[in-house]
């Protein structure tokens, strides 16, 4: 309850929704390819233009296809850095944490990203 709590409460950083009218339809569409949580999130970022946020190879290709913008957790992580809502040091700190945990990441460190 508590992380519920975190993520829909009122500091909420994500917002916790429902598929309306057409974001059904895309969704049945979606669904014959992707499990339900890809489907639905693809089908409401389509409808409403957000960002789907998935590592999913073929979640990734599917939202690319309907033009969705689609970020990966390496993105996320430098979107924080970015925003400052870590710094350089805690997010490469999650990123090996992530990686020693069996994430597969095209880069070693986020700071890699500020390096090119």
């Amino acid at each position: 309850a508590d992380t519920l709590e975190a993520i829909g409460g009122k500091d909420a950083w994500i917002e916790i929704v429902t598929m309306e009218g057409i974001e059904r339809l895309d969704f049945l569409e979606f669904s014959q390819k992707l499990g339900d949580g890809e489907s639905s999130s693809i089908a409401i970022a389509c409808r409403r233009e957000w960002v789907f946020l998935t590592d999913d190879k073929h979640a990734r290709g599917i939202a690319t296809k309907k033009g969705v913008s689609v970020v990966g957790s390496v993105g996320l992580l430098k979107l924080a850095v970015d925003q400052e809502f870590l710094d350089l040091l805690e997010a490469d700190k999650l990123l090996v944490k992530m990686i020693r945990s069996g994430y597969f990441s095209p880069i070693e460190s986020i700071s890699e990203l500020y390096s090119q």
